[in-house]
């Protein structure tokens, strides 16, 4: 039977990422080394530290800052690829001697992340028995699947509390439980249900870029069919020239560059 993995500390998952990274491509595992063995990442959890897990990049260094807080559980791994995948991102778009061109669009960033999680997903026997590893990347197809249902959830919540103006803060939690369930979001919160009708207050993106989250579904499905198309064809430069550009071209020349099909030349 899977058991997912668990970790005594970070650095044993720091351990795992690099295999999966240098599996993906030598220099991504040598850039993801040197980040880590930087002093500008925040990785081990203690007590105060803030939640989340993020990268940010440091202008004038022209380096990423990667920050996390491990839980000592498998989703550690896909934490470091996903942050990890920011960090080098960081780095490809390092060269560009304007700021704004260091910064790529939010749904490009996204998939930069997605592309190491799902092309990490292929190499899980660098790190898994095989037996394993095919459990490892059917837990992952689910938990993306998932991402989707949540992204779905968000924008159907923000869309009726900026169409119900005046409803009270007891009405819009229980219309968060409502379609939580309607989204299949369903676990046991006996005795928390207080709790449950407040949790969407955690989700950043309600505050900061509301009614916008659906750069993670572009994300997600772009990095999936980069993933079904490198399993069939072997290794695809494009994505390498996307992520290099940065900002310094719109999103559906970047989409086209990464040889995703939803921005060819012409539509």
């Amino acid at each position: 039977t899977y058991q997912a993995r668990q970790y005594d500390a970070v650095e044993e998952s720091i351990v795992e990422a690099t295999k999966l990274f240098e599996a993906i491509g030598p220099d991504y595992g040598q850039m993801f080394t040197a980040v880590v063995e930087s002093q500008h990442t925040d990785l081990a959890s203690r007590p105060g530290k803030i939640p989340g897990a993020y990268c940010w990049t440091l202008q004038e260094q022209r380096k990423p800052f990667l920050f996390m807080n491990p839980t000592g559980m498998e989703h550690d791994l896909w934490t470091l690829l996903h942050e990890g995948g920011h960090a080098i991102h960081t780095l490809l778009c390092a060269h560009h001697g304007l700021p704004e061109y260091r910064d790529a669009p939010l749904e490009m960033q996204e998939l930069a992340a997605y592309f190491f999680e799902f092309m990490g997903s292929l190499h899980l026997d660098r790190v898994y028995a095989q037996e394993d590893a095919e459990a490892a990347l059917k837990a992952f197809d689910k938990r993306q699947d998932t991402m989707l249902a949540w992204v779905t959830l968000g924008d159907a919540f923000q869309h009726w509390v900026y169409s119900h103006p005046e409803h009270s803060p007891e009405e819009r939690g229980a219309q968060w439980v409502r379609l939580r369930k309607a989204f299949g979001l369903e676990e046991d919160w006996s005795d928390h249900e207080d709790l449950l009708a407040l949790e969407w207050q955690q989700i950043p993106h309600f505050f900061q870029y509301p009614l916008y989250s659906f750069e993670y579904v572009l994300a997600i499905e772009g990095a999936r069919t980069l993933r079904e198309r490198i399993e069939q064809h072997g290794h695809d430069s494009n994505i390498r020239l996307a992520l290099t550009a940065g900002g310094s071209k719109s999103l559906k020349e970047l989409w086209a560059d990464a040889g995703l099909p939803c921005y060819k030349e012409g539509e």
